[in-house]
């Protein structure tokens, strides 16, 4: 089946930090994807959400681990300040 199956992905990191993805879907992808869901769109931001959600826990718990082992913690520390300010590890940088 992946003989039929075309995408595409840019990627435009912003000056804020965040990330524009655009994602091109062949017909068969599209076609197969509207068997999925009629909404698309939704349907990838709630996966992207619910990655992005299960991995920034996981993220915050070593972060505050680590912070609680080495007597860092304060009290201006956020889970977002914790996740942007964590380091991702070397076999994920490409």
């Amino acid at each position: 089946m992946t003989d039929c199956i075309k995408t595409t992905v840019m990627e435009q990191i912003n000056e804020d930090g965040s990330l524009t993805v655009t994602l091109n879907l062949c017909p068969v992808c599209y076609k197969c994807m509207q068997h999925v869901t009629s909404d698309i769109g939704g349907w990838i931001e709630n996966v992207v959400q619910n990655r992005t959600s299960h991995e920034g826990d996981k993220i915050y718990r070593n972060e505050i681990d680590k912070h609680i082992q080495s007597g860092t913690v304060s009290s201006d520390m956020t889970k977002s300040s914790l996740i942007l300010d964590s380091v991702i590890p070397v076999s994920n940088i490409a």
